[in-house]
């Protein structure tokens, strides 16, 4: 089962770091690690326990920035998000794929139920009948 709450953390790294701060960081159970496929950028995908206290978080993120800063061109972007669904399911926490896509869509609240009607027609069925994705 997918994690009810996610912390996505996105580090900007200087040329050729990419690498290296994604060892450092690391991949288990409950932390993702992804390289943009241009290397400019580090995307970690944090698993997060459902009754954590953003006090808790804040003091194990905040000196992240610092403790790397030797691979960063600028500061870490974190969003923190409440998973909703997706088009398969998981029986991890978080993706095991070698990629991921993340996009943010703004719908009008009195738009959302035809919202998701038309997205889970389309793009849903779509990715749930595809194949695995390989990078061009």
């Amino acid at each position: 089962m997918p994690s009810q709450t996610l912390l996505i953390s996105r580090y900007f790294v200087k040329s050729g770091q990419a690498d290296a701060l994604a060892t450092k960081l690391g991949d288990n159970d409950a932390s993702r690690i992804f390289i943009s496929l241009d290397e400019s950028e580090v995307l970690e995908l944090r698993a997060l326990e459902a009754n954590l206290e953003l006090t808790a978080l804040t003091a194990t993120t905040m000196s992240i920035a610092q403790k790397f800063s030797e691979y960063l061109v600028g500061d870490v972007r974190r969003e923190l998000l409440d998973f909703i669904e997706a088009p398969k399911d998981i029986a991890t926490l978080l993706p095991t794929t070698p990629y991921i896509q993340l996009r943010h869509v703004e719908v009008k609240p009195e738009a959302m139920d035809e919202y998701r009607q038309w997205r889970e027609e389309t793009i849903f069925d779509v990715v749930r009948n595809a194949d695995d994705v390989q990078p061009s």
